[in-house]
């Protein structure tokens, strides 16, 4: 499977905390690890768009050749729920066909419509809880609500595999990992949920949760029992790792439908075979397995050339052109790890052109996905102490990664740049001039000699350009 409770937390027992700050211990019960390892199968569900297919109401691409989690759509009045209406399989082996009903047809629900297979925040929690499929409206009829998702009660009586639900906003996500410090007392909080355009992860401090699910939000908890991941499903029983890279076939091999041996063979390949992969599974037996956009791939037939990031990115991003002095200034943007798992976010401001950092935040992540906004990282870059002139603002993520060598899977590590954006601080008051120069020629160009050509804005702003010397490679100026 994905992982299991006891790799999440380390240990089978969790502490929680009394009021007082003493500590209590309770245990994992089968039915939480089920709900977890249920989404983690879900999760580890990666489909490659063989074309390029519109999401959600057309606000969503799915790229030709890119790599997704589960589609979100409401496929109630057409099209088909994944694990209800169609199973994981048949969703999966449809994506795989180009011309298939999963992108020449749609899903619809009034207005919105989608991929004709896919699935919304409550069918993916319903699904992992082993019901049938209800609404964020009967979600609370089929469970035990603990009241909202207020801090205390985050950090008091959030369990693996609850929910936090809310009517109000029509929307429902799942609690599928809580770390704890030495102490016992709670980190963070990993939320997986079903949104628009795809199934993603994202983790929490207990502080953070509570201001963004707190306010509508209610802590629900299903008691019932819960199924097992389905036996003989793909991934069911592999680790999962998050890889991305270029290796190297060593000797002719092929590539197999699913990461075990003796299943149906994709596709043959031949030593010295270059290949794009973006997960590493690792057996019940220990072997490991890339997968690729074709299928899984042995990885004792490769040899791991290099790591790729492109698929760490930063969406949605504000940074400022002008700042005033000792105002705000929301950080703003959207960090995905891709097929990585980020680490680390982290925004700079350095002083001029790759001069010395001024101020900055970070913060960990240990999710797919990390929003600035509100975060520490925005609360902590102090944009008040920017001095006055010229400065460059920097997003920074760091990643890890894995890849099989020798038998072993071994952890890469990495940072990127995800944005350098020269900005002027000012003085509040100071009015910044939106330039508009005026050419003249300075120095005359001769035969012997270049020219220069000075630019002056009615600010005092100025800058210069050459002028070729009379007689010398034709320019744009001609005198």
């Amino acid at each position: 499977m994905g992982r299991s409770v006891g790799a999440i937390l380390a240990v089978s027992m969790v502490l929680g905390l009394l009021p007082g700050g003493q500590a209590r211990v309770y245990a994992v019960t089968r039915d939480q690890q089920d709900i977890v390892d249920r989404a983690d199968y879900l999760y580890d569900q990666v489909w490659v768009a063989r074309e390029t297919v519109e999401g959600w109401r057309g606000e969503h691409i799915f790229e030709e050749g890119g790599t997704y989690h589960l589609p979100y759509a409401q496929p109630v009045e057409e099209g088909r729920y994944i694990g209800f209406g169609v199973s994981v399989e048949d969703f999966l082996r449809s994506a795989e066909e180009e011309g298939s009903v999963f992108y020449e047809e749609r899903s619809c629900y009034g207005d919105g419509d989608s991929t004709y297979y896919g699935t919304d925040c409550s069918a993916f929690v319903s699904w992992c809880w082993g019901i049938d499929r209800h609404t964020t409206w009967s979600i609370p009829i089929v469970t035990t609500v603990l009241g909202m998702a207020t801090e205390e009660n985050v950090r008091g009586k959030l369990r693996l595999g609850d929910a936090l639900n809310s009517r109000a906003a029509g929307h429902v996500v799942l609690v599928t990992g809580i770390a704890y410090d030495g102490e016992g007392i709670m980190e963070s909080v990993e939320i997986t949920e079903q949104t628009p355009p795809q199934l993603t992860r994202s983790r929490y401090t207990p502080e953070a949760l509570a201001e963004k699910y707190g306010g509508r939000y209610q802590i629900c908890r299903y008691e019932g029992d819960v199924p097992p991941v389905p036996e003989g499903s793909m991934l069911s029983r592999c680790t999962v790792y998050p890889a991305h890279g270029v290796v190297e076939t060593v000797r002719d091999t092929q590539i197999l439908s699913q990461p075990k041996a003796g299943v149906e063979a994709v596709i043959s390949v031949v030593a010295g075979t270059r290949i794009t992969v973006t997960g590493l599974y690792e057996d019940p037996g220990g072997r490991s397995w890339y997968r690729t956009g074709d299928g899984y791939l042995p990885a004792e037939d490769t040899v791991y050339l290099e790591t790729l990031t492109d698929s760490v990115t930063l969406t949605g991003a504000v940074a400022p052109q002008t700042h005033v002095a000792g105002e705000p200034f929301d950080v703003m943007g959207l960090v995905r790890g891709g097929h990585h798992r980020l680490v680390r976010v982290a925004a700079v401001v350095r002083r001029g052109a790759g001069g010395m950092v001024i101020t900055g935040a970070s913060d960990a992540v240990g999710g797919n996905s990390y929003e600035l906004m509100n975060s520490p990282v925005d609360e902590g870059t102090a944009f008040g102490t920017v001095p006055t002139g010229e400065n460059t603002f920097e997003v920074y993520a760091e990643y890890e990664s894995f890849r099989a060598e020798e038998g072993q899977i071994r952890r890469v590590c990495g940072v990127v740049c995800l944005l350098s954006q020269p900005f002027l601080c000012v003085e509040d008051g100071v009015t910044v001039c939106e330039h508009q120069y005026t050419g003249r020629i300075t120095v005359v160009p001769t035969q012997d000699r270049e020219g220069e050509l000075t630019y002056t804005c009615a600010c005092g702003d100025s800058f210069r350009e050459v002028l070729p010397a009379v007689g010398g490679p034709p320019g744009r100026h001609h005198l």
